[in-house]
């Protein structure tokens, strides 16, 4: 097997294209390019060089966005048009006191979102998610969360809501044990909610992936370590936007003894599927009530691949398709082949052969040797940004961002009739609803009338208005106690930190001071006499 990491990705483009973009062993990003039918038409175009982690994203204008940090501690932001790469260095990051993993883009909306991960040489065990995002109107940083990874650190999980909400998983080590925690942004508010553990503490848990459906429920799959083995755990949150949207109860997909690894869960044609890596096999689990119940594919019908990936798939138009993926098993050589995209290339149960790759590099083009022009976006990040910075600008200049270049759209009659399909339907919701009001409103109206009379229910009503009025203080005095707590959590975590830069600098100062010791004692022999001396 060639690799589970996801440095692997797979980008939907115009005209049924598709990009696989992958990190060699060079550090060199390369692209393939296959057409509609998944065949290779052009190889080892080279991107990037000298890269240590990148990460890419499809916008909805069809342009490619591709982030990723130099092992110089650069961090590049391009952005494919037009068959042609631009570039931009907006960020040098310290590489000598920290280190950046898992670093990822999400272009979403008018918002562009960064994350990666940070760990202060100093302190190995604990790291921080770094978030950065920004529009045409500003640019916003912080750290998400710092959390206790252990002694090996793993990636957190990220999706994105129809509403362009975030929501992230991450492994912490808890209790003696692995466990992952969720968390939500939310994009009107641009606040983190706090973390929540929605795992068993007794239990280790590894290698989660999550998905939102089109029906905006959240699903996520994971293997949890139980008697030295591993199996698959899955939950689900339906309309998982709501505030009040609750977990559903904890499924085991698999027995004990199966051993499946890093399962990943997509949706095609009103049905969920769970591909896990099994020997050097690919089981399908799956589902064709959303989840509630789950069936396993026969043995006979394991799918087994000679060289198989984990790839990041990107959809160019999520909302326009039949189906929801973000990871998918596949093959990349001179056939593309996908597990559960059946609308993409049928893979048969046997073996596929592998045809040798073309090595030729003599044509490769590189960016790196020009100077290309700057980005010309809404998308496009400002200059001199610092990851590094605790600052958290509200705005930034004209130069920085540039407003976007709305493009025109002529409005199809599919599209047309499918928004008038929609808002009918709303409509038929909202009058059943009002409906349903009017009755209990009737219901109520007769069990009063025949018990109470004009100046009784007058009283009534100015009891209830009273009691209304008293509820409707209390909310806001506790939504006010909230937003209090609130502003006290956010001062004692920027405490938090003042105190962590702080413990680091006099840590340092430790070194220093010892090392100084050290060189002194060793240039002036006396101080060696004078202690000898000392203890005679």
């Amino acid at each position: 097997m060639r690799s589970t990491s996801l440095q692997h990705y797979l980008v939907e483009y115009k005209d049924n294209q598709l990009y696989y973009f992958y990190l060699d062993q060079n550090k060199q990003i390369i692209s393939n390019i296959y057409k509609e039918d998944n065949r290779l038409v052009t190889q080892n175009e080279m991107v990037a060089t000298n890269i240590s982690t990148f990460s890419v994203d499809i916008d909805t204008q069809n342009k490619i966005h591709l982030i990723c940090i130099t092992q110089e501690g650069e961090l590049r932001y391009y952005i494919y048009q037009n068959q042609h790469w631009d570039y931009r260095i907006i960020s040098k990051l310290d590489i000598r006191s920290n280190i950046y993993r898992y670093l990822s883009i999400f272009v979403k909306g008018r918002y562009t979102h960064v994350f990666c991960t940070k760990t202060n040489l100093l302190n190995a065990m604990v790291s921080s998610i770094e978030h950065m995002y920004w529009d045409d109107k500003g640019i916003n940083k912080s750290t998400m969360t710092t959390y206790l990874h252990g002694k090996y650190p793993s990636p957190y999980q990220i999706v994105v809501d129809s509403g362009d909400n975030l929501y992230i998983l991450y492994k912490v080590f808890y209790k003696s044990n692995y466990q992952f925690y969720f968390s939500k942004f939310n994009i009107l508010h641009k606040k983190w909610t706090s973390g929540e553990l929605i795992t068993n503490s007794q239990e280790d848990h590894s290698h989660p992936h999550m998905l939102i459906d089109r029906n905006h429920t959240l699903h996520i799959v994971w293997c949890s370590l139980e008697e030295n083995n591993f199996i698959i755990k899955y939950k689900r949150k339906p309309q998982v936007s709501r505030s009040k949207s609750k977990w559903s109860r904890l499924y085991t997909l698999t027995n004990r003894n199966a051993n499946h690894l890093s399962p990943v869960i997509m949706e095609n044609e009103e049905k969920l599927m769970v591909f896990s890596m099994q020997n050097q096999h690919i089981n399908e689990i799956y589902s064709k009530d959303f989840g509630e119940t789950w069936s396993a594919v026969e043995k006979s019908t394991l799918h087994k691949l000679e060289d198989p990936i984990l790839m990041k798939y990107c959809q160019l138009n999520p909302s326009e398709s039949n189906y929801s993926v973000n990871s998918i098993y596949g093959e990349a050589e001179n056939q593309l082949i996908l597990l559960g995209l059946r609308t993409k290339n049928p893979v048969s149960t046997e073996t596929f052969k592998k045809k040798p790759p073309n090595t030729k590099s003599e044509t490769l083009k590189s960016t790196e040797a020009q100077d290309p022009p700057p980005l010309k976006t809404h998308t496009d990040p400002p200059e001199d940004m610092d990851m590094d910075s605790n600052q958290n600008p509200e705005k930034v200049t004209e130069e920085a961002i540039k407003p976007p270049i709305h493009e025109q759209y002529v409005t199809t009659d599919e599209n047309f009739k499918k928004l008038i399909t929609e808002v009918q339907d709303y409509i038929n919701k909202i009058v059943v609803e009002i409906d349903k009001i009017d009755n209990i409103k009737g219901d109520l109206d007769n069990e009063l009338s025949p018990n109470m009379n004009s100046h009784s229910s007058t009283i009534s009503i100015d009891s209830l208005s009273h009691e209304l009025k008293k509820v409707g203080s209390q909310l806001t005095e506790l939504d006010h106690e909230k937003f209090l707590l609130q502003r006290e959590v956010e001062t004692c975590q920027k405490k938090l930190c003042q105190i962590e830069d702080k413990f680091i600098e006099l840590k340092k100062s430790l070194l220093t001071l010892q090392e100084e010791i050290c060189d002194y004692s060793c240039n002036d022999p006396s101080i060696l006499n004078r202690i000898k001396t000392f203890f005679k």
